[in-house]
């Protein structure tokens, strides 16, 4: 495999944490439940950041349609959305139970 298959394979999985995320009900979204997602996201996307720059740097030929669909742009518009909306809610749950326990 090379790597611009292994980007869009890092692309679908980012796509598709992102999709399940959205659709899950917010009473799934526990403490647990979104720091766990959270490490999966920053993972993937930090795979998929690093193998950009690598693509970047390696193909000549930036007439593919990775660049020229902005697939990079796309998946980072995606990823910040979703990681900004599980940090508030993590932050939320966190001063919900800080409140509850005192």
């Amino acid at each position: 495999m090379n790597k611009l298959e292994f980007q869009q394979i890092c692309f679908d999985n980012i796509k598709t944490l992102c999709s399940n995320y959205n659709k899950d009900s917010s009473s799934r979204k526990t403490e647990e439940y979104l720091n766990k997602r959270l490490k999966s996201l920053q993972s993937q996307w930090q795979d998929f950041e690093e193998r950009n720059f690598v693509l970047e740097q390696e193909l000549e030929n930036k007439n593919i349609n990775y660049f020229m669909d902005g697939v990079y742009e796309k998946t980072k518009k995606i990823y910040e959305e979703t990681k900004t909306n599980m940090e508030n809610r993590l932050r939320n749950l966190k001063e919900q139970k800080h409140f509850i326990e005192t």
